[in-house]
């Protein structure tokens, strides 16, 4: 069962008295760019992770937020070049993102590191905001408008920036940043159906961006948006009284690997793009003594051991191999207190269409003599809140 906890006043007030003042960066000075604290610390319990019945493989871990003591990127935007060059446009400070990205080095942050410590937000050589000193004479840095973009965790994600053509044959970096997320980066075999991958080392990621904003809005916030989507299994047994048996679960086949978001295209449909692809699967429940599904009699509901563990995966495009991939569930079972042991494939629905920062269950429910494959999004149910996509940045 997961349970949201959220971190009480108490305990907050115990992390500031436990710690001394010098040990921490937090700048007050306004003229440094701050970064503001999450809105909700809190922390995810996941009480079958604990003591995991016998055969349950555990999940991947879904996140409501940046973890304390843990690491994001960023990277801040504010002037562009003039066009050809390789010259800082002063005139631009002012200008929307939009108008001016594609010219826009990040010359405020480029890749910076910042250290949440559960308290703090904080990272080293603290940069200012532009003052009028920098304004090649326009004296209007209190109207210059920045952007920033986050990635966590920071060392899940490449980012990369367009090359821009100045004085005839030379590059510089300028544009919005290119982010490239790859999972499984350091597995030796990726061509093998029979490879087993272990959901729990599939990370929770995450992007933000935040644009347009002045030294007199304060700390710059970041809101987080999951890039990966969330599958978990359940099974029903809705046949007429007769005893079900599962012994054995799997996902296979073909999985989209990486997710690469490109902000610098003008439409969303272009800003992620899939290119790599990995083979494998995931067990999910394992168990030679099985377990006996009850059946469903429409008053009262049973959640399998499993089901609470969920796999993080690339929700991809439906060309090629579909939306999450070219995969199939397996499921071993038997019907019956005398039946025989069969194991039965079945491939995802083409109806089923998977969103970003979403949380979906597999359904096998036994009904006449068969297994009916459905996924169901769980009563709305996003591990971020406040969106249904994931990713919506400009």
């Amino acid at each position: 069962m997961k349970v949201i906890k959220l971190i009480l006043p108490w305990i907050l007030l115990l992390l500031l008295m436990s710690c001394n003042r010098d040990e921490f960066t937090d700048i007050v000075d306004e003229d440094y760019i701050n970064f503001a604290l999450p809105s909700i610390l809190a922390e995810e319990v996941i009480d079958s992770r604990v003591s995991l019945e016998e055969g349950v493989v555990e999940g991947s871990e879904l996140l409501r937020d940046i973890k304390p003591n843990s690491d994001f990127g960023v990277i801040g935007y504010c002037r562009a070049y003039s066009p050809g060059t390789n010259t800082i446009d002063y005139n631009s400070g002012t200008s929307p993102w939009d108008i001016k990205r594609l010219l826009t080095p990040p010359e405020v942050f480029d890749k910076q590191n910042v250290n949440f410590d559960g308290t703090y937000c904080k990272y080293d050589n603290p940069k200012k905001w532009f003052t009028d000193n920098e304004t090649g004479g326009n004296n209007d840095s209190e109207h210059y408008l920045y952007s920033f973009f986050a990635y966590y965790p920071e060392e899940e994600f490449t980012v990369t920036y367009p090359k821009v053509k100045y004085n005839g044959d030379k590059y510089t970096d300028a544009g919005a940043p290119i982010f490239t997320y790859l999972m499984h980066k350091d597995a030796s075999v990726l061509n093998d159906t029979s490879t087993v991958f272990k959901q729990s080392q599939n990370n929770d990621v995450m992007l933000s961006a935040t644009y347009n904003i002045k030294k007199s809005d304060g700390k710059v916030k970041f809101d987080f948006s999951h890039v990966l989507t969330a599958l978990s299994f359940a099974v029903n047994n809705y046949s007429e009284g007769m005893e079900l048996t599962v012994y054995k679960i799997e996902l296979s086949g073909t999985f989209w690997r990486n997710v690469i978001v490109d902000l610098n295209q003008s439409s969303s449909t272009d800003r992620l793009e899939f290119t790599d692809t990995y083979k494998g699967r995931y067990v999910i429940y394992d168990n030679q003594e099985g377990l006996v599904i009850p059946v469903n009699d429409g008053q009262s509901s049973y959640n399998a051991p499993f089901t609470d563990q969920f796999i993080l995966l690339v929700s991809g495009k439906s060309e090629e191999i579909g939306y999450l991939g070219d995969i199939k569930v397996s499921i071993t079972y038997k019907f019956g207190s005398d039946g025989t042991k069969k194991t039965a494939w079945y491939r995802r629905p083409t109806s089923f269409v998977p969103r970003p920062g979403t949380q979906y269950t597999a359904q096998l429910n036994y009904v006449g003599n068969a297994f009916v494959l459905q996924f169901v999004a769980d009563n709305g149910e996003y591990w971020e809140e406040g969106s249904d996509t994931g990713i919506t940045f400009e």
